[in-house]
């Protein structure tokens, strides 16, 4: 994302209460897009659960054991 820090995938008007939208960019931390989404009154998820969520899948994919999540 960095350096385009002011660009969005999508338009504010796609976006409305009622929706969860997510970003997996890692730079900014704050996206443009999650700024949007929070002004228009959606449930927003930053990058770090997302990448959690993905090393575990990962992790299993990789390994074929489930993840232990209390250590990582």
């Amino acid at each position: 994302m960095y350096p385009g820090v002011d660009a969005a995938p999508i338009a504010p008007s796609a976006l409305h209460g009622g929706i969860t939208v997510f970003d997996t960019i890692y730079n900014p931390a704050s996206t443009k897009l999650l700024t949007m989404a929070k002004q228009a009154g959606c449930k927003t998820q930053k990058r770090p659960s997302h990448a959690f969520i993905s090393g575990l899948a990962s992790f299993k994919l990789w390994t074929g054991v489930e993840a232990p999540e209390d250590i990582f």
